[in-house]
C-alpha cells in the first residue's frame, strides 16, 4: 500500500486498529509523524504487537500524547523509547486518557516516571509489566494525592507480595476499578483492601482478585466489602 495514501486515509478516522499488521518501518513512522501533528481526527489507536523499534522516540511519544486512547500491548520498543513515551504523558498538554501497556517490560523505567504518567491518566493497564516493588509502591503513593485523575488501574500478573498492606488498601480505595488478579497478595494485604472498602467512603466499584488465596480472609469482612461493590471477581 502506498505510504502517503495510507497515512491520509488513517488520519481522517477517529479510531484505528492496526493489531498485528505487517507495516514497514516507513509506513508506521509516517503514520505516527502525521498523528503527532496538530489537526488529526484520530482519538484511539491500537498498535498491539507492532514493531515500533525503528520509530524515533520523540515521534512515537508525541503521537501517543496526541491521542486519547492508545493500546500498546506487547509492542517491540526499547526501554529508552518507553521512558520517553511515559515522560511525554506527564506533560500538561497531553490528551491521553487511557494507556494500555500490558506485556511490556517496564522494570528498568524510573519509578517516578511511571507514577507521574499513571497519575495523569484515567485508565492505566500495567498488567504483566514486571514492575518492581519500588515502582509499585511509588505508584500507590501517587494514588493518594487528591488531584489524581486515575479511575482504573490494572496491575494483574505483577508481584505485589512485598508491597505494604496499608499502601495497597489506601490506594485501591481511591479508584473506581482495580485488577489485582494473579498478584500474589497475602492475607494482611487483602485484609487491608477489604477494611478500606468497608470503612472508607470509597469510589471503588469493580475489583478483580482472581487467583489470589482468600481462604484465610475473615468471611464477614469479605462479605461486607463485596456488598459495597458492583462487580467482583
Amino acid at each position: 500500500v502506498d505510504t502517503s495514501l495510507l497515512v491520509k486515509a488513517l488520519t481522517k478516522l477517529k479510531e484505528v486498529d492496526l493489531t498485528g499488521t505487517k507495516l514497514s518501518s516507513a509506513q508506521i513512522t509516517n503514520i505516527l509523524k502525521s498523528v503527532a501533528m496538530e489537526g488529526t481526527k484520530l482519538k484511539r489507536m491500537n498498535l498491539r504487537g507492532i514493531d515500533l523499534s525503528t520509530v524515533e522516540s520523540e515521534v512515537l511519544a508525541k503521537a501517543v500524547a496526541r491521542l486519547e486512547d492508545v493500546d500498546l500491548w506487547w509492542i517491540d520498543v526499547s526501554a529508552e523509547q518507553m521512558e520517553i513515551i511515559l515522560r511525554q504523558v506527564t506533560k500538561k498538554d497531553t490528551k491521553l486518557k487511557k494507556l494500555s501497556l500490558l506485556g511490556n517490560n517496564l522494570s528498568s523505567i524510573e519509578p517516578e516516571v511511571i507514577a507521574k504518567a499513571v497519575f495523569r491518566l484515567e485508565y492505566a493497564d500495567l498488567g504483566g509489566t514486571k514492575l518492581s516493588c519500588e515502582q509499585i509502591t511509588i505508584i500507590l503513593e501517587y494514588l493518594t494525592k487528591e488531584e489524581t485523575k486515575l479511575k482504573w488501574l490494572d496491575l494483574a500478573a505483577n508481584d505485589l507480595s512485598k508491597i505494604d498492606a496499608e499502601a495497597i488498601g489506601r490506594g485501591v480505595a481511591r479508584l473506581e476499578g482495580v485488577n489485582l488478579g494473579r498478584t500474589k497478595l497475602g492475607i494482611e494485604q487483602m485484609t487491608s483492601i477489604f477494611r478500606h472498602i468497608v470503612h472508607e467512603d470509597t469510589n471503588l466499584e469493580r475489583l478483580n482478585l482472581q487467583s489470589n488465596d482468600l481462604s484465610n480472609s475473615e468471611p464477614e469482612l469479605v462479605s461486607r466489602a463485596v456488598a459495597k461493590l458492583e462487580d467482583v471477581n
